[in-house]
């Protein structure tokens, strides 16, 4: 760059992986691996601790310069759902466009040209322009903004040693401890300042790039917005000695899929594994009671109930009456918005009879539509909802509703929506 900065560069190339590691300092490295099969870039940043020694706070950023005409407008997620345009704001030269960035407030004046424009950022971050979209998927909230066309930058790590006079009366100087902010000295003083301890912190993180053509760029960036969300948990514990009481809720939805050679034991089903752990999707997991694979764990996911735009979020096992039965709290989502996709953002069916069949659970006996929150049911939630007047047609709210109808027990789901149900079985 101009200043002369060079990073140290080291390459490695392997079957599966390609990855090139960047040495920027002591205390700045960053990793850009592609993976074979895969369209996307991952880059993982380490950056600290960051020095402070000349008495000058440092705020780090990551910046991504590309050809996008993207003008002034880019996009955010909010807190991981809708995305949100946003449109960067310039006053200082009322001949550029920015400066004409909020037209209901004729006197708007941008004091911060840096800070008033960035945004949180808690999946992903856009630009597009007719021809490519660019989305960076983020592991964990930060800052972001695109102080220029064609430009994003997001903010992984900082240090201050001035206050930002932003309410907290202390620099954002973070370090691996902090003494009591009232303490007292050997000599009996009181102090009401606290000391920092040890060096600044560490921060490690990673970002995801997806480069598409605008009209399938909610298919790749709500896809790994999903994997790198639901993450998978890895647990390891000791299974109970007595198996005969150790079935968990977990039974009904994943199993010990069959040899093929074992048809004698087809009328018995398949033999259940005691093991925890949540149901896979119907369009992944391996293939079961085949060649090597044989013996692995299947999903009692039914495959092809599921469509392509909706994800369980939520499956768990609820007390439901003395006579041995049980409730399914289960919550599922359209994973697209409105307008992002030709295809997946039309409303979605699922038959929530059908849902868990693959594991020989029979369809529910009833089905209950709860509140989001699943502390009421939702009729009672509606009619005690509070109703404002207002004045003219009420708006038009696109989401779906009713009770789950036909012998599939079939639900709507809009765009985004999220519905919660109880089945009783």
């Amino acid at each position: 760059g101009k200043g002369g900065c060079h990073a140290k560069l080291s390459i490695l190339r392997t079957p599966l992986v390609e990855e090139a590691v960047q040495v920027f300092g002591d205390w700045v490295t960053q990793t850009v691996r592609v993976y074979a099969n895969s369209g996307e870039v991952e880059i993982e940043w380490t950056v600290g601790s960051i020095p402070i020694e000349d008495c000058l706070g440092k705020e780090v950023v990551s910046r991504f310069t590309t050809n996008i005409s993207s003008g002034s407008e880019f996009l955010t997620d909010s807190n991981g759902r809708e995305m949100l345009k946003r449109r960067r704001c310039q006053t200082a030269d009322p001949n550029l466009p920015d400066a004409h960035c909020r037209p209901s407030v004729p006197q708007y004046t941008v004091t911060e040209p840096i800070a008033g424009n960035y945004y949180p950022i808690n999946s992903q971050i856009m630009i597009q322009d007719k021809v490519a979209a660019l989305a960076i998927l983020v592991d964990r909230a930060q800052g972001g903004a695109s102080l220029r066309s064609g430009q994003l930058e997001l903010m992984v790590h900082r240090r201050l040693v001035v206050d930002d006079n932003r309410g907290v009366a202390e620099p954002l100087n973070e370090t691996q401890s902090i003494s009591p902010y009232d303490w007292v000295s050997p000599d009996g003083k009181v102090h009401h300042v606290p000391y920092r301890i040890g060096t600044g912190l560490v921060a490690r993180g990673k970002h995801v790039l997806s480069l598409t053509p605008p009209a399938t760029a909610a298919r790749a960036y709500r896809s790994l917005q999903d994997k790198i969300y639901y993450q998978a948990v890895v647990a390891i514990g000791q299974l109970p000695k007595d198996t005969k009481h150790a079935s968990t809720f977990w039974d009904l939805f994943t199993f010990r899929a069959k040899p093929s050679n074992e048809e004698n034991a087809s009328a018995k089903g398949p033999s259940k594994s005691t093991r925890k752990g949540p149901p896979v999707s119907s369009r992944g997991g391996p293939a079961a009671g085949r060649g090597p694979g044989a013996g692995l764990r299947a999903s009692g996911l039914r495959a092809g109930v599921l469509p392509e735009n909706v994800m369980i979020l939520t499956v768990e096992k609820q007390l439901d009456d003395a006579q041995g039965g049980f409730g399914v709290l289960l919550r599922v989502a359209h994973r697209f918005g409105l307008g992002e996709d030709e295809e997946l953002s039309r409303p979605a069916t699922v038959a929530l009879s059908q849902l868990f069949t693959a594991a020989h659970l029979a369809a529910p006996k009833s089905v209950e539509e709860m509140s989001l929150s699943a502390n009421q049911r939702r009729e009672d939630m509606e009619e005690s909802r509070l109703r404002f007047p207002t004045e003219g047609k009420e708006p038009v709210v696109l989401r779906g509703e009713g009770r789950p109808e036909g012998a599939d027990m079939a639900i709507v789901l809009t765009p985004l929506q999220i519905r919660t149900f109880i089945l009783h079985y």
